[in-house]
């Protein structure tokens, strides 16, 4: 057996009957991990509160297989407080899902990392060929998930825009009739996003097109072995959404997605609620759909969590139906800072939000999951899965945590 290398890390440990408790108190381990082509762990028990590696292999990924053959890659980028999910799929194409908020330094980090991942040759300068993202998805409208996508629609072409069924409340392009079947919403930065997104539609030369994110569809490629299977709203919800609904109605616009490739899946959430307050919560849209639809498989791997770990998200029926085993919180602070109440031994450095909620914590851990992964305390989330139905993970900054 080939040895690699051998490099010491530390993992901090959620204690289940604490959490449970939802006090979230943790220990920690050393782990000693020799990587080598089968990959075994070592683990030490130590006092040590240190990491030095982004490198981790522990027992929560035991037995899964090298990712080999045609790849998904899954990013869960950074961008402190906010959604920005980028896919690459098997067959070349891409899909941005949300894109952060809209101050320039969260800007500068997503539009860094796209520009990163489509350098295909690596001379550091994109081509015309490679500034294109085929596919983007606004899951609502809310400034940390829709508020950089204005500076995305600039600096790339986008052949297709997902979007909720809404038009600006002052929009003058829009007749009584439209207004009334799209629904209205009258925030600075959708206004902003809606006509980015109209011009670009416009545009000489480019058949970008929009679709609204109603009802159920699917963006597949049968012969690239790849499914996404999205659940959104009816239409008569958006017909009720308006600028003085709640922010929850606004939420729960939010699609739930589950992504297919070689028997693996991911689930993919936007800010959906399980909150009976609001009009509908797509948390029970969803439990509706697959209950009418049993054939529908959607046992997950991977959960990106809802609301970024808010307590009215990842309700215990949805988190039962869908079963991950690994969940990734788009969690950080806006200001860049801790809450006074947290410390450095604290799961995550939570935010002014008060994200991840502990009830959050405590109803994954009911339902199996195995490994955490924070945007605040491991930056950017890598999921990569093979046509062979392996799957690995790469985080920025430290190991996951694992129950």
């Amino acid at each position: 057996m080939k040895k690699l290398k051998t490099i010491s890390i530390t993992i901090v440990l959620i204690s289940a009957f604490m959490c449970l408790l939802c006090s979230c108190d943790a220990f920690t381990k050393t782990v000693e991990v020799t990587v080598t082509a089968e990959t075994t762990v070592t683990v030490q028990t130590t006092a040590t509160v240190t990491v030095q590696t982004t490198v981790y292999e522990t027992d929560a990924f035991d037995g899964l297989e090298e990712p080999s053959g045609a790849l998904l890659k899954v990013h869960f980028i950074n961008v402190v407080q906010g959604d920005a999910i980028f896919i690459e799929f098997p067959d070349g194409s891409n899909m941005l899902i949300d894109a952060g908020d809209n101050p320039k330094a969260k800007t500068d980090m997503l539009l860094t990392y796209l520009n990163d991942v489509l350098d295909k040759d690596g001379n550091g300068e994109l081509s015309d060929g490679e500034k294109i993202i085929d596919r983007i998805m606004v899951t609502h409208c809310d400034s940390d998930h829709i508020g950089g996508m204005d500076n995305v629609l600039d600096a790339y072409t986008v052949n297709k825009i997902y979007m909720p069924k809404l038009v600006p409340a002052d929009e003058t392009l829009s007749t009584a009739e439209q207004k009334a079947q799209l629904g209205t919403l009258n925030t600075v930065v959708f206004k902003t996003f809606y006509q980015k997104a109209v011009t670009e539609v416009a545009s000489s030369g480019n058949s970008a097109e929009i679709v609204y994110n109603i009802g159920t569809f699917n963006i597949a490629n049968a012969d690239a072995g790849y499914d996404m299977t999205v659940i959104c709203p009816s239409e008569d919800y958006y017909a009720q959404i308006c600028q003085n609904s709640s922010a929850l109605d606004k939420n729960n616009m939010s699609p739930i997605a589950i992504l297919s490739y070689s028997g693996r899946k991911v689930c993919l959430t936007g800010d959906a609620s399980y909150k009976q307050d609001s009009l509908l919560s797509a948390e029970n849209n969803f439990l509706a759909y697959i209950a009418e639809h049993p054939e529908f498989d959607v046992d997950v791997d991977v959960l990106k969590v809802g609301h970024h770990g808010s307590e009215g998200s990842s309700g215990l029926d949805f988190l039962y139906a869908v079963k991950p085993e690994y969940a990734v919180f788009t969690n950080g602070d806006p200001d860049n800072g801790k809450s006074s109440e947290q410390t450095d031994d604290d799961i995550s450095t939570g935010n002014t939000y008060g994200h991840p909620r502990p009830e959050v914590l405590s109803r994954l851990y009911k339902t199996g999951v195995k490994a955490l992964m924070f945007a605040d305390r491991h930056g950017d989330v890598k999921l990569t899965i093979g046509e062979n139905g392996g799957m690995a993970f790469v985080t920025e900054h430290s190991a996951p945590y694992r129950y």
